[in-house]
């Protein structure tokens, strides 16, 4: 003993630390989170890939449609592939005037990946003279 009543030497009380069922558990805890924090990042990821792919789809269906819609008179592809989108445009006449003069005629694009072809769908109208339309 010490001049001041205490043990010179001391032995750490037998409970400190920690036992192996308290790791496995923390392991096991720990091991949780990590998964569904995994899970989030790869659903994030995929989700990712389809926002870039329909961005993607629907810039080539606008360019598409501008292009149909631009085309006065002029032959016109109908289908098509830009990058790895695949794209189709379909024409419809859907009202001519009494006359004969003028057609409304609707233009539909639909592109997509080779796997959903018609990801993304666009539709737009417009007067023709009916001799052009009637050449469609």
């Amino acid at each position: 003993m010490s001049a001041n009543g205490f043990p010179l030497t001391t032995r750490p009380p037998a409970d400190q630390g920690f036992t192996l069922v308290e790791v496995l558990v923390a392991l096991v805890v720990t091991a949780l989170i990590l998964s569904i924090v995994m899970n989030g990042a790869v659903s994030a990821a995929k989700r990712s890939r389809i926002t870039v792919t329909m961005a993607e789809a629907e810039l080539v269906a606008l360019e598409q449609l501008e292009t149909v819609l631009g085309a006065e008179g002029q032959s016109r592809s109908l289908k098509g592939k830009s990058g790895n989108i695949t794209w189709a445009v379909t024409q419809q006449q859907i009202a001519g005037d009494p006359r004969g003069i003028f057609t409304l005629v609707r233009y539909d694009v639909t592109a997509g990946p080779p796997n959903k072809p018609a990801l993304i769908r666009l539709s737009r109208r417009k007067f023709l003279p009916a001799d052009e339309a009637n050449a469609l």
